[in-house]
């Protein structure tokens, strides 16, 4: 049996015109390979930090995306189960929540998403408050 193989690079010019991306849009945009072989090339870029990957899966893939690619993230929402949904439209439209005036269920929605939520800790007078910031906005604006 002949399998087209592809490469890191190849993978990696696919990421970088399509992402984020699961394994089976690389296949598509190559139009070429296997999950083994794209799987390969995925760790491989990943593990040269060539490429990034969400917590945010469709089935059980995992997105992969590259630097510059942060804001199509939000198209991802889609693939978020009801509560994590709605905790994710609730820090887009907020941009900073504070951890502790949030409900339980909150609470862990947002560390459930960490590809929107991003943890700031503030220290005021000893002690150390947790807030969670809307991934686009950065760590000093959201203080």
């Amino acid at each position: 049996m002949f399998v087209d193989l592809v490469n890191s690079e190849d993978v990696l010019k696919a990421v970088q015109a399509r992402g984020p991306v699961i394994p089976m849009d690389i296949r598509k945009y190559l139009g070429k390979g296997d999950s083994i072989t794209i799987g390969a090339a995925l760790s491989t870029l990943l593990s040269k930090k060539h490429i990034k990957c969400t917590s945010v899966k469709m089935g059980g893939s995992p997105f992969y995306y590259v630097n510059g690619q942060e804001n199509k993230l939000e198209l991802l929402n889609k693939y978020l189960n009801d509560k994590d949904k709605v905790t994710f439209e609730e820090l887009r439209r907020e941009k900073v929540l504070k951890d502790s005036s949030q409900e339980p269920l909150t609470r862990v929605s947002l560390r459930n998403i960490p590809d929107f939520a991003k943890k700031v800790e503030v220290t005021s007078n000893g002690e150390t408050i947790l807030y969670w910031r809307w991934y686009m906005i950065n760590e000093e604006d959201a203080i």
